[in-house]
């Protein structure tokens, strides 16, 4: 796992996914709907144009925000829904696998919806979320779940990069570089794949 400390956090993330794209300009990416990502691929311009996107997560309404922007084409969007769940990795696998994986980091140290306790081998899945989680998105109801790439589909990645802004993720970036690899942090799972890259800010780097 390599660390990237900066203050261009996005800019550092869109060099790395264009550098991707210049090999294989239909790469196959796993996008988190997450806002701190918003913008990163308006940096991209023409060069996104043919790739093609399956969401992390749910949350399709901010993942389409972060590529309002963009040059990525309607038709190469895959959002995960309660019709596809079933057969999302199935999906996946027939577009080729996960060129690279573009995700953030909860204040607890999930990634995308894997909450604690969810097991390394998890596919695509429906998840009960945490009151941490629901408060941290502003996710309203007492009993919410939500759809989310298991570990397992995220670590099958070739390439996986984790953008993490701001101190409120601190912590969690700590316990995912230090802590054992067991379902108690489900972030720190990412110290298995080979190719991970976490790109930090300053805050968001403080407790390293």
């Amino acid at each position: 796992m390599k660390t990237v400390i900066t203050d261009a956090p996005l800019a550092e993330a869109a060099e790395r996914i264009s550098e991707i794209l210049e090999k294989k300009p239909d790469a196959v990416i796993a996008l988190e709907g997450v806002k701190e990502l918003g913008g990163l691929f308006e940096m991209l311009g023409d060069k996104c144009s043919a790739a093609r996107i399956f969401a992390v997560t749910d949350r399709s309404g901010v993942l389409r925000e972060i590529l309002s922007g963009s040059t990525v084409k309607e038709e190469n969007i895959t959002c995960l829904t309660d019709e596809n769940m079933a057969h999302y990795d199935g999906l996946i696998a027939s577009a080729g696998g996960i060129d690279i994986a573009v995700i953030g980091i909860g204040v607890n140290a999930r990634i995308g919806y894997n909450e604690i306790a969810t097991p390394f081998d998890s596919l695509t899945h429906r998840q009960k979320l945490t009151t941490k989680t629901k408060n941290e998105l502003a996710i309203a109801g007492e009993e919410v779940f939500g759809l989310t790439m298991g570990i397992k589909t995220i670590a099958e990645s070739r390439n996986i990069i984790l953008v993490a802004i701001g101190g409120s993720r601190s912590e969690a970036i700590y316990k995912m570089l230090y802590a054992r690899t067991d379902s108690t942090v489900p972030a720190a799972f990412l110290q298995v794949p080979l190719n991970v890259t976490v790109i930090a800010d300053r805050d968001a780097a403080e407790k390293l």
